[in-house]
């Protein structure tokens, strides 16, 4: 199984990096809130976690572009 969760973020003030508002992380099992804001933190430090928009199984889209790539 493979799930997605696409958040809502807002850049720190002190962060030089270039600017994003939403980010896409991928999850083996259904994350929790926690999870999500723990791995956000761990992967991106320079922003803050304004929401979580949706979180989805996305099991067929990683077997479909696998399949694809391996071809």
């Amino acid at each position: 199984m493979y799930y997605e969760v696409d958040c809502k973020v807002e850049m720190k003030p002190e962060s030089t990096k270039a600017f994003i508002n939403r980010v896409t992380l991928g999850f083996d099992h259904v994350p929790s809130y926690n999870e999500v804001e723990q791995y956000l933190t761990e992967r991106y430090p320079e922003v803050n976690l304004v929401g979580v928009l949706r979180g989805y199984d996305a099991s067929r889209k990683a077997q479909e572009l696998m399949d694809y790539y391996n071809r």
